[in-house]
């Protein structure tokens, strides 16, 4: 894993996924709420993340995940297109709760796990 400081969005083919954070709440229309921060920003750009991210949580829980894969512009990677994962990172149990440590953490050691498979 490399870590920099860049636009989420502009990192085109040089990342292969990209963490949105996110909550565990499930609205009555089964979807996921995204309405701050990364999350907002991801759903102004795909509009069904909500949905899969509801989905996701219906499924597994409030766990680190894949949502989808999205493609980028093809770039330095041979002129390809580029699929780019988008994973689901919670970092709080409900909406309108504060950031909780101890699920960053866990989210923290899943992220790990899922990107040593």
């Amino acid at each position: 894993m490399i870590e920099r400081l860049v636009d989420l969005w502009a990192v085109g083919d040089t990342a292969d996924a990209i963490c949105l954070t996110t909550n565990g709440t499930i609205k009555s229309n089964g979807r996921g709420v995204m309405g701050r921060g990364v999350a907002l920003q991801a759903t102004q750009r795909w509009r069904h993340l909500p949905s899969l991210l509801g989905q996701h949580l219906a499924q597994h829980g409030n766990h680190v995940g894949p949502l989808t894969t999205i493609c980028r512009t093809p770039g330095e990677r041979n002129g390809q297109p580029t699929m780019i994962a988008l994973l689901a990172f919670p970092v709080k149990h409900e909406w309108q709760q504060r950031a909780d440590p101890v699920l960053i953490v866990q989210s923290c050691r899943e992220l790990i796990a899922l990107t040593d498979r």
